[in-house]
């Protein structure tokens, strides 16, 4: 009876390889984007954070024994509190602006960020869109040639949900600059398809681990990142995304951005 007690005994210490020491909870903003981060009320009446972050974290948080102190938080203040060290990471779009304050670390796979617009309105180069206003989500960083550009007519919204209705109820924006994958599944969720037609493309970048250097648990960041890609490596990422997408999140070619090439004003407007 003593003998597979024996062997549960000899092999615990396998099973903790790796595992923290004492129970830590790590801090994380959780970006206000649907279907990324969607708040929810559960029946106590307490809020619930549903969506494809979500799932990562609780998957985490089942292979790693953290506990992960979450925040939905709009895209602007991510930033903020990353640079502050108020937070460990977030999960967001890479950006190379917030290699300054935030190391790169897991890459879960590429997205696509550029305009998806209303059907019948088409750019074939950047130049193209100073004549189209373009609803884009406040603080997102969208391309680093877009952010900056100050002549661009940017009707700035809360979220994409927002930036989708303006377009179909034509309130002044013709298409809905951001992440294109993003973009879609709310397209889809709205069943306004017939709305929307074809698309611009400014970069290709990743969804990534973004850890302040400030962290306040910074010595738990390589082991953060190993677990991480544990998920991407066995298809958890992709599992996930594809039932809250519904599919990939790009579909571009793999290609130069058009945002690489030097920015020119229009002659006249």
């Amino acid at each position: 009876m003593t003998f597979p007690l024996l062997i549960a005994l000899t092999s615990l210490p396998c099973l903790l390889v790796g595992a923290p020491s004492h129970a830590l909870t790590l801090q994380s903003d959780l970006i206000q984007l649907e279907p990324w981060t969607i708040s929810t009320t559960n029946a106590q009446g307490q809020e619930k954070l549903i969506g494809a972050l979500p799932d990562l974290l609780d998957e985490f948080e089942r292979r790693s024994g953290y506990k992960v102190n979450r925040r939905i938080t709009p895209y602007a203040r991510v930033e903020a509190e990353l640079e502050g060290g108020l937070i460990d990471f977030s999960i967001m779009a890479w950006g190379q602006a917030r290699a300054r304050y935030a190391n790169r670390g897991t890459d879960f796979g590429p997205l696509d960020f550029g305009v998806v617009f209303a059907r019948g309105t088409t750019a074939q180069s950047y130049e193209d869109l100073y004549r189209l206003p373009l609803c884009t989500p406040r603080g997102l960083k969208v391309d680093p040639r877009y952010d900056v550009d100050a002549t661009m007519q940017k009707d700035l919204s809360v979220d994409y949900t927002t930036c989708v209705k303006k377009v179909v109820a034509g309130h002044g924006s013709v298409g809905v600059a951001g992440s294109v994958g993003t973009i879609d599944a709310i397209i889809d969720k709205l069943n306004v398809r017939k709305s929307f037609g074809g698309r611009f493309l400014f970069r290709v970048t990743t969804l990534s681990v973004s850890w302040s250097q400030r962290a306040p648990n910074n010595p738990e960041e390589a082991r953060v990142n190993a677990i991480f890609k544990g998920m991407v490596e066995d298809g958890t990422y992709e599992r996930i995304t594809h039932k809250w997408f519904g599919k990939h999140l790009s579909y571009f070619p793999r290609a130069t951005s058009p945002s690489t090439k030097p920015a020119r004003k229009p002659a006249s407007r």
